[in-house]
């Protein structure tokens, strides 16, 4: 997700000083002892993340940290807040007036949403997530990493690694996704790759206020370069001539959409189990076998990605770009 010019192309402890011979001589034989408690709460928070000075990373170990820890991506124009299992949200000069992506601070289930991607296995549909969070599968192996400008996750489910990096582009105001898949196994894997952001109104407290009016103004429209675009086009905008036009593309060929968050979530589902993934729901292109289904984005709510289905051989890696 990416903007220019108005248009939306879419990593101490610190050491106690120590005291002079006078002020030794003079204090508590236990004045240099750690506050009561500090230690076990150390080992404590060990459990989950750790510092690597050497490479300026934070790195994560557990995904159920007590409370999200947000990474902030930024050019100066188009800015990120990550965190460590994925969840976030993107927004373009001002979060008051162009937030482009939703993400609830307050609601249950904690740090949704975000922008995430699915892994299927297309032979027995079972899915999973690289971030950790949201799907119901949980990866086998995982850990994620906060860097200077960056968001890593590695993560491996039945001999299939996957690396997603996450950073805004310098030049471009873009969120971009980097995703690595390598198979490590000794049989071929056919796979379904799924991208979902979900997409807000822009401006926070008109969709608060008006929400159930404005929605039936925004779209998301499949463009022939292989674009979804994301139009907001509500009257009486704050800077109508500085509202970013938003898309999401990738550098491999799309093959099916969803431009509505209903659509693609289901009835009474949530980013954990999304009907469009387990029931084959999107709007496919060309002749995949299926009836293609028209989906009118009436809602605006979502935008929903899906590539081919992708064979790796064992031993085979393969990287794509997504913004």
């Amino acid at each position: 997700m990416s903007t220019i010019n108005g248009e939306e192309h879419t990593d101490m402890n610190a050491n106690e000083p120590v005291p002079s011979a006078a002020s030794a001589s003079s204090a508590p034989s236990n004045s240099s002892a750690p506050p009561a408690g500090s230690s076990s709460r150390a080992t404590e928070l060990d459990q989950y993340f750790a510092f690597n000075d050497e490479v300026r990373e934070v790195e994560f170990k557990r995904h159920d940290m007590p409370t999200p820890w947000l990474n902030y991506l930024s050019n100066g124009t188009f800015h990120t807040m990550l965190s460590h299992a994925g969840g976030g949200l993107a927004f373009y000069k001002s979060p008051q007036i162009w937030r482009i992506t939703r993400y609830r601070f307050f609601h249950l289930p904690t740090d949704r949403s975000g922008p995430y991607i699915y892994l299927q296995d297309a032979g027995t549909g079972s899915y999973w997530c690289p971030t950790y969070e949201p799907a119901f599968r949980k990866p086998q192996e995982w850990r994620s990493s906060h860097g200077m400008g960056y968001t890593r996750f590695e993560a491996q489910e039945e001999e299939l690694a996957a690396k997603t990096v996450y950073f805004v582009g310098p030049y471009e105001n873009s969120l971009i996704w980097n995703l690595t898949l390598t198979n490590n196994s000794s049989e071929l894997k056919e796979l379904n790759v799924y991208a979902y952001a979900e997409f807000g109104m822009m401006e926070f407290m008109r969709e608060l206020q008006w929400q159930c009016y404005n929605k039936h103004q925004v779209s998301v429209q499949y463009h022939d370069k292989e674009a979804l675009i994301y139009k907001y086009g509500v009257e009486n905008q704050p800077k109508p001539d500085e509202t970013p036009l938003v898309y999401m593309m990738s550098n491999a060929p799309l093959a099916g959409y969803d431009g509505d968050r209903e659509e693609f979530i289901g009835s009474y589902r949530s980013e954990s189990n999304p009907a469009a993934i387990e029931q084959g729901g999107l709007h496919w292109l060309g002749d995949s076998g299926r009836r293609p289904l028209r989906r009118t984005p009436g809602s605006g709510n979502a935008c929903a990605w899906r590539d081919p289905n992708r064979e790796l051989f064992p031993g085979d890696s393969h990287e794509r770009g997504r913004d």
